[in-house]
């Protein structure tokens, strides 16, 4: 078969693109909910931030090293749900420098503040000092599994017959604007996560399943009565989106798209669209001494060049969006005055949503014929620069994945070949697609997801599939996914915990807030149900492993790539350790600076 041209000469991403038009300019009120690591490799076309570069990127990188053998995702857990007697309040380094400002970037403005009701990292990374947490993945450890899990409001927590957790809560935290943190704030918090009454749109509403109700005996004390075992339920509410809120702010119907009122390090003194986040320490912070930090500001830098070269400039002390070719060039110049964290197994992956309200795309054929044309060697050679992995549904190198082997039998994710597009083809004529068929591609706006739609069109061409990008805002992109308008949607989705519950439950079982296919079965539910209440482990596991092949078959997204994840930071910046996702570990109390 002749090389595409994603392996001979690549054609222009813009003349591809030409005669797309971009629209929609609003909207950024709404809740987005298609964003995950969407943005980790991306080096965005969009104009530069207002921050100035003071010098020119360097060309590309040489190609990129074999993938991360050593992975970062939980190896295990806890059988049940084990109570805990440690505080969230560990001794600090002699050594720590107080007083340090530390400053990042982030590649585009968050939609709104709520971060209960998003999923970009635009939100979170950005909004994460501001906001405390109730438990948490140990910062300071890649690891995110149920036995990495600490406290931070609670101090502590019992565990009874497997079906109740009491939480005792530290009794000095306060919110920003004076008001104590108290159970019935947990209460509200985690009752509006689980959206029980619709109010909000909730990605991770499913992670409470689980939850009978809350009680509140006193103000220090939180009691979760659980309907049914949940093995990972710490896991769910260590996700660093589930930031206590204020009951009385819930209750009085405060706008938290458009307003903050967290119980976390720092305090939000500015924030500039297009420009930055200013934030300063929080003197009343409930765990003493804490932050380590006076300042943080977090830049809004849309175009890659410009977040190279403010990072090589000392503009920046993190490089947090570094792709793969940026990290290894700012290595080549920075030397030992920078520390390379990665690249690491992460929990992002590429996918093809369909809308199977529309014909043919309600046909298993046309998805199984489209997975099957897809060669997964060009999207991680070109999509990932080199590294990446080959994959199913869970991440291939966790706990939960079926493994290669099994995934590999299914058809869409045979090894890509002559024989296979032949076979995709036979698919489409049983289902009477036409040679030549036309259809459109939601295209958001930016080289990650212009350059995908590329390797879309240019593999369904083998097919007979002609399709056409539609290039939206990112905004209009948003609003055109969760409104189901579309035909193919490709998208950069990530996740904050390796684990059936989030992974599935946010993604491919019925009413699965990010199942934009709308796809699943019974058996899958099923098999969900099952796994979810499931204490051993190991048959955990074999259920989860059912669950994914029984999924794949159904081709509600056809997975092309799980990514690397990767940071560059300055060798002074200390305490800050790399997850492999961009949703945990984000407040930085512990961090400082050795300057």
């Amino acid at each position: 078969m002749e090389k595409s041209y994603w392996m001979r000469n690549r054609v222009a991403r813009r003349r591809f693109l030409r005669g797309a038009g971009v629209i929609g300019t609003g909207a950024i009120g709404a809740a987005l909910i298609g964003c995950g690591s969407d943005d980790e490799e991306s080096t965005s076309s969009a104009p530069a931030a207002p921050a100035a570069a003071p010098a020119a990127a360097p060309a590309a990188a040489t190609a990129a090293p074999a993938a991360a053998t050593q992975s970062s995702i939980a190896q295990g857990g806890a059988a049940q749900l084990q109570s805990s007697t440690a505080t969230a309040v560990p001794q600090p380094a002699e050594n720590v420098k107080r007083g340090g400002h530390l400053r990042f970037e982030i590649s585009g403005d968050p939609p709104n503040y709520d971060m209960h009701a998003n999923s970009t990292y635009r939100v979170n990374v950005p909004l994460s000092p501001v906001h405390a947490l109730l438990v948490e993945f140990d910062p300071l450890s890649a690891v995110e599994g149920p036995d990495n899990v600490q406290g931070q409001l609670a101090q502590s927590w019992t565990v009874d017959n497997n079906l109740k957790v009491t939480f005792d809560l530290h009794s000095n935290a306060k919110f920003h604007n004076g008001e104590p943190v108290t159970s019935k704030d947990v209460k509200a918090t985690f009752e509006r996560i689980a959206n029980k009454d619709g109010s909000i749109v909730s990605p991770r509403q499913k992670n409470y399943d689980a939850v009978e109700s809350i009680e509140t005996p006193d103000d220090t004390h939180v009691v979760v009565n659980l309907n049914r075992p949940a093995p990972s339920l710490f896991a769910m509410m260590a996700q660093g989106w589930n930031t206590i809120y204020s009951h009385k702010d819930i209750a009085n119907g405060m706008d938290f798209k458009k307003e903050i009122n967290g119980a976390g390090p720092m305090k939000l003194d500015k924030y500039e669209r297009g420009n930055r986040f200013e934030m300063s320490a929080n003197p009343d912070y409930f765990i003493e001494g804490r932050p380590y930090l006076a300042k943080q500001t977090v830049y809004v830098i849309p175009d890659g060049s410009t977040r190279f070269a403010s990072f090589q400039g000392g503009e920046t002390d993190i490089f947090l969006m570094a792709t793969q070719a940026d990290a290894e060039s700012m290595m080549d110049i920075m030397k030992d005055k920078a520390v390379l964290d990665g690249p690491m197994p992460s929990n992002g992956f590429g996918s093809i949503n369909f809308n199977t309200s529309r014909e043919p795309w309600n046909d298993n054929r046309v998805r199984t014929a489209v997975a099957m044309a897809m060669n997964r060697d060009e999207a991680i050679a070109v999509l990932s620069k080199g590294v990446g992995y080959h994959g199913g549904y869970f991440n291939p190198n966790g706990i939960w994945s079926a493994g290669l082997d099994a995934v590999q039998k299914v058809p869409g994710y045979k090894p890509y070949s002559d024989a296979l597009v032949a076979e995709a083809r036979k698919l489409l004529d049983a289902a009477g697609v036409p040679d030549g068929f036309d259809a459109t591609i939601l295209t958001r706006q930016g080289s990650t997801y212009e350059n995908f739609s590329l390797y879309i069109l240019d593999n369904a061409k083998a097919i007979g599939l002609n399709f056409t990008p539609d290039v939206q805002e990112t905004a209009s992109a948003y609003d055109r996914l969760n409104t189901r308008n579309f035909d193919l949607a490709p998208w950069r989705h990530g996740y904050a915990v390796d684990d059936p519950d989030a992974l599935f439950g946010e993604f491919y079982v019925t009413g699965a807030a990010r199942n934009y296919s709308e796809l699943s079965s019974s058996e899958v539910d099923d098999l969900f149900l099952k796994q979810s209440t499931e204490l051993d482990v190991p048959t955990r596991q074999e259920l989860a492993k059912k669950m994914e092949i029984a999924a794949l078959d159904l081709y509600g997204k056809i997975v092309t790539d799980w990514s690397a994840a990767r940071m560059v930071r300055r060798s002074y910046v200390k305490n800050v350790v790399k997850h492999p996702n961009l949703y945990n570990a984000n407040r930085f109390e512990t961090a400082w600076l050795d300057l």
